[in-house]
């Protein structure tokens, strides 16, 4: 043994070079197998272990991290039924021991620190990180990029070095030591908000030495999902729509059926009017009833909804095929970003489609409400915010507004001007509007706000039900510079449902002209291969994946190989350096497809394409179509331009791709919709 501890030292002090690396891996290795040995001869294994031991007091860190490592472990056709349950007993368990740390508990769980309209991103990159691992691991941060290569993940980079440090402490540290600190999970939870707030000069320094001193106290487990949380995976196969289903179930074990009700459906409704975990879970611990819940936790200006969104339609003929004796309207569907304005007591906010806050991007708007409309009593409307040329009276291509400052925006200086077309109503003076039908809400809508060239302006519309007005009606809203129509239903099944992609909402994109699919799709780049020719010395071609929501996995969908400029060719081959990964990641569903590089996911690129297809290489809705491993995969995909108002996480959904598959099969053999076909 004193052999092997002057070796390791001896190696050491060589510095970097490779044979003593070799070396001090080999050594590494050989000692982590004893101690793996000796744990499993004397203690259970961590399948085994009980995470709900009858101890009061706080919810230990180590408890949260076990936790994830089961669930990752869970694998199999009732998974997700599976995870449900495992988790459920652990929230019930903090439940009933210690209610004031649920919620941390919770929002961790969900990668989040707070609710999404608030700005909570802890702006921690990939140096920082790397600074921390090796500061509390002793080794070169070469060494900790070296390791993340190998293993192609920051979280597992820090718990195998921790836990070759745990081993040779083991050489020296006397059996007598006080324990190691115990982390609760309020602590790390503080520690992470306390990081969050650190800004301007000297920020990062002093988010290196918060961070390092957290991952110093940490576990090698709990360090791995410490760093996990701030990359914002958790890489275990379970992303929020999982943890929401077992927080309902763990509601409704927690009241013992003395508040009977659907608590999945409840507090999804909930969290589309108010999304605010906190204020929702504290509702649900005080209730008596579930009816209660919708009473509190409800729309309200400040608390942006999530917006509702619309069903792609191929043609016009499916329009009146889903309308059928029914009243609809016909908007242009505008070139913009999604905005949703709140007012209340002088206080005017201006949320995007993901709920972020966008306030301070468009001082213009908000100068322009105080203005006009200090008189109501509260208000929040839903619009879209294009980019408008003043002089000629024209609204301008996205691309245009993109180009816009997005923080500290000095109205003075503004050099693109935008234009707010509204189109809805769901909130005026202190009164919900969303189960109003459409009609009443456009009306009044129309009687409340005024219209303003270049300012404000009512979204243009047509109530027709005559095919040649509607098909002159779509061209013409090409000719003005957008994509296409928006239609939705103006009396029956026509409120406002946040959240919902809705076949009462249908839109109809100039690209069904192109004969194509009528809806792009945000897809993200995982992979690569080298081109040839022209193309040589960039990547030729780029592997594209839909996001899992269920899962938390990126399913293959294409290859994509036109619609790139050769600036675009140079641009995105540099970009993607600093990203390279040796191997797929653990949570990207590729089996069967080779590529010459892969990456993180980091990017959402927009893709237009002919059709979808059975496909039997990409697994793309393979767990939907259950047809031995088939997916299904784009044809003639062809890039669009970068979304860069969009995260992985927020890419194309396989749902989303199914239901546009499914769509097409319908067309494609002339079925015709049944009154109550809802497979999107």
């Amino acid at each position: 043994m004193q052999k092997n501890i002057a070796s390791y030292f001896k190696s050491s002090k060589k510095g970097e070079d490779s044979n003593d690396q070799i070396k001090e891996q080999q050594f590494i290795e050989e000692n982590l197998k004893k101690e793996k040995l000796i744990a499993e001869l004397k203690v259970p294994s961590s399948k085994s272990k009980q995470l709900n031991p009858e101890v009061k007091g706080a919810v230990l860190f180590m408890d949260m991290a076990e936790l994830y490592e089961q669930v990752g472990e869970i694998k199999g056709q009732n998974s997700k039924d599976a995870i449900k349950e495992l988790v459920a007993k652990l929230f019930i368990r903090i439940m009933k021991e210690n209610r004031e740390e649920f919620v941390p508990a919770y929002l961790f769980s969900i990668l989040k620190l707070g609710p999404d309209y608030e700005s909570w991103e802890l702006g921690i990159g990939q140096g920082i990180i790397v600074k921390s691992i090796s500061a509390v691991s002793g080794k070169s941060e070469k060494q900790v990029r070296e390791l993340m290569n190998t293993l192609g993940d920051l979280g597992l980079a820090i718990e195998k070095s921790k836990s070759t440090q745990t081993s040779l402490n083991k050489f020296f540290v006397s059996q007598t030591v006080k324990e190691e600190v115990k982390l609760t999970m309020i602590q790390v939870f503080n520690t992470l908000q306390q990081l969050q707030k650190q800004e301007g000069t000297g920020s990062s320094l002093e988010k290196e030495r918060i961070l390092t001193n957290l991952l110093r106290m940490a576990k090698p487990i709990e360090a791995k999902y410490i760093i996990r949380f701030i990359e914002k995976n958790l890489k275990i196969g379970a992303a929020e729509k999982t943890m929401q289903a077992a927080l309902a179930r763990a509601f409704q074990l927690y009241h013992k059926g003395n508040v009977e009700g659907d608590y999945e459906s409840i507090i999804n409704q909930a969290l589309c009017e108010c999304p605010n975990y906190k204020k929702i879970i504290d509702t649900l611990f005080s209730i008596q009833s579930l009816k209660e819940v919708p009473e509190i936790c409800h729309i309200i200006p400040g608390v942006p909804c999530k917006p509702m969104l619309a069903k792609p339609m191929k043609s016009i003929q499916m329009i009146f095929q889903r309308f059928e004796n029914m009243k609809f309207t016909c908007e242009y569907k505008y070139d913009g970003l999604r905005g949703q304005i709140h007012f209340e007591n002088g206080q005017v906010s201006i949320f995007s489609r993901n709920l972020e806050n966008m306030t301070q991007t468009y001082p213009d708007i908000v100068t322009y409400i105080h203005t006009h409309y200090q008189h109501l009593d509260g208000f929040i409307i839903d619009s879209e915010i294009v980019a408008y040329d003043v002089a000629n009276n024209r609204i301008l291509p996205f691309q245009t507004l993109t180009s816009r400052a997005k923080k500290n925006v000095d109205q003075n200086q503004i050099e693109v001007q935008v234009c707010l077309y509204i189109f809805d109503l769901l909130y005026l003076n202190r009164q919900s509007f969303l189960k109003e039908t459409l009609e009443k809400r456009r009306s009044t809508l129309r009687d409340t706000f005024k219209e303003e060239e270049g300012k404000l302006k009512f979204a243009t519309s047509r109530d027709s039900e005559n095919f040649e007005e509607i098909e002159e009606f779509l061209l013409n809203s090409i000719k003005m510079g957008c994509e296409g129509l928006m239609i939705k239903t103006l009396e029956v099944n026509s409120q406002y449902e946040p959240a919902k992609r809705s076949f009462n909402w249908l839109k109809l994109k100039k690209d069904y002209l192109d004969n194509g699919l009528s809806d792009t799709f945000d897809l993200v780049p995982i992979g690569a291969c080298y081109g040839t020719g022209k193309r040589k010395g960039f990547y030729g071609s780029y592997l594209l994946a839909c996001y899992n929501e269920d899962m938390d996995q990126y399913e293959t969908t294409c290859k994509i190989g036109t619609g790139f400029s050769d600036e675009n060719l140079e641009k995105f081959f540099q970009f993607f350096q600093e990203y390279l990964i040796p191997h797929p990641l653990s949570e990207y569903k590729c089996d069967g497809v080779n590529m010459d590089v892969w990456f993180s996911p980091v990017v959402v690129w927009e893709i237009k394409s002919a059709d979808i297809q059975i496909s039997p290489i990409y697994s793309a809705c393979s767990t939907i179509l259950q047809l031995n491993n088939k997916g299904v995969g784009l044809r003639f995909p062809r890039l669009i331009k970068v979304r860069e108002d969009k995260k992985p996480n927020e890419a194309t959904s396989s749902q989303f791709l199914y239901d546009v598959y499914k769509q097409q099969a319908v067309v494609a053999s002339n079925n015709t919709f049944e009154q109550d076909d809802d497979f999107y």
